[in-house]
């Protein structure tokens, strides 16, 4: 991910990076929920941050998060939140906070932050899939089926929902619902590869591309992989995220081979960063065992 929808927690935070506020229904977000007491002792212990403004503040978390230095990233999200930024990134700050507390493999602090999105966004439907999520991490497959069937009230076509609900209905022995999440979760996926592969437009491959990248399972890995050489470089570079999100191992060859040779700038550096997180993503696998 690879787990795919339940990737590390840095592949989630950047499938679900720049969050917006379309399925809710406030247009002014609720107070954040404050920090937990490890962060609170971090900040208090921590040196002073660089007086940078908050956009750049946050694109320095992205990098400390990328290259695996979570604690200062976690250190800078905190700080973008205490500064009353927008909830735009209030909410890409607790993604990130999440996110880097799940590599850190501290998973009641990721939890936290993760129920702090919610309560900030109570209708978006990936917050909500992410908290459930990481309840299933903790072993809490009740509210873990609580949350992801919320989502799936919100977002009755959204396939990465369906996926997770049938895991956890099937770890849970409720074999006939799992049958059923999963049977809706591979039309909609069957429905996307075919946009991806035949699709005359452009946006509708775009979509099926940006859509399939929280998609867990080989059959799809290799669809985008083929989808590398699509005329439209707008096409390639979803995909090539796509493939770094899923850190999809077979991919390794053919996105080396694009890094090196593919006319769009943005596209043979997405290619790179996709390589380098399948290759990180790797190494950590092999560090665990």
């Amino acid at each position: 991910m690879r787990r795919g929808p339940r990737a590390s927690g840095s592949a989630l935070w950047l499938g679900a990076l720049l969050m917006v506020c379309g399925s809710c229904d406030r247009k002014v977000a609720p107070p954040v929920a404050p920090a937990d007491a490890a962060i609170v002792r971090a900040r208090d212990a921590a040196p002073a941050l660089p007086p940078l403004p908050p956009p750049e503040l946050y694109m320095l978390a992205k990098k400390h998060l990328r290259e695996g230095d979570f604690d200062h990233a976690i250190l800078i999200y905190d700080k973008l939140i205490t500064l009353d930024v927008s909830p735009d990134m209030t909410a890409n700050a607790l993604l990130g906070i999440g996110a880097a507390y799940g590599d850190k493999g501290d998973r009641k602090s990721a939890l936290g932050a993760y129920e702090r999105l919610v309560a900030l966004r109570p209708r978006d439907v990936e917050a909500r899939r992410i908290l459930g999520v990481a309840f299933e991490d903790t072993g809490a497959l009740v509210r873990a089926a609580s949350e992801l069937e919320k989502a799936a009230e919100l977002a009755p076509d959204e396939l990465t929902v369906f996926h997770d609900l049938g895991r956890i209905y099937r770890r849970q022995g409720k074999e006939d619902a799992a049958v059923k999440a999963y049977a809706r979760y591979e039309r909609e996926r069957a429905r996307l590869v075919k946009l991806l592969g035949l699709s005359k437009d452009e946006k509708a491959r775009l979509h099926a591309a940006e859509r399939l990248a929280a998609v867990p399972d080989d059959a799809t890995g290799r669809a985008l992989t083929l989808a590398l050489d699509d005329r439209s470089a707008d096409v390639r570079l979803a995909v090539v995220k796509a493939l770094g999100e899923l850190r999809y191992v077979p991919a390794k060859g053919p996105l080396r081979a694009l890094a090196e040779k593919d006319d769009d700038e943005d596209v043979a550096e997405g290619a790179k960063r996709a390589l380098s997180a399948i290759l990180r993503a790797e190494q950590a696998e092999k560090a665990t065992k």
